[in-house]
């Protein structure tokens, strides 16, 4: 008679197989990823990770590492509740964000041989009220600082894209 452990084994089935391909570190405010594998096996899938999510890419140098993507608004602060819900099914623009963020990707050979390390940033901006020839006053967009948490989040995220189970994401 076999243990579940050798059935596992023969199967190739584990419920929530151990991630040792892939850590979290962290120093202070700075995350990233350490993934087993070399920068060209772990690109492709990365870059995958942003189009599959719904951003689009405006800069992108596989031979450096790097990647951009565009501006997206930040849904955040867009008020909830069952008026805004029924206004927005009729207009579905009625609501915007007064936020736009958006992220740059950066691989680098990790300190370990056959390991990369991945780098997110959060560049974000804000609409801001300017005095203008009306009372109105007029918009524009100024910078604002970056959220160390959005950066987290994202780098949780592309942990759990890239195979991680959800619970094993929340370091």
């Amino acid at each position: 008679r076999q243990s579940l452990g050798q059935q596992q084994q023969q199967s190739g089935t584990a419920v929530m197989p151990a991630q040792d391909n892939m850590k979290f570190e962290r120093d202070h405010e700075s995350a990233w990823l350490v993934i087993q594998g070399d920068p060209q096996a772990v690109w492709p899938r990365a870059r995958e990770f942003w189009l599959e999510n719904g951003f689009f890419i405006t800069r992108e140098n596989p031979s450096l590492g790097t990647l951009q993507t565009d501006w997206v608004e930040s849904r955040t602060d867009v008020p909830k509740g069952a008026i805004r819900s029924l206004i927005s099914r009729v207009y579905e623009n009625a609501y915007s964000s007064a936020y736009r963020d958006r992220y740059r990707m950066r691989l680098e050979r990790g300190e370990q041989p056959g390991t990369t390390e991945l780098y997110i940033t959060q560049q974000g901006i804000e609409e801001i009220v300017v005095a203008g020839d009306n009372d109105i006053g007029d918009t524009k967009w100024g910078p604002r600082p970056s959220d160390p948490g959005l950066e987290s989040e994202m780098l949780k995220r592309m942990m759990i894209f890239l195979g991680v189970e959800p619970a094993q994401a929340e370091v």
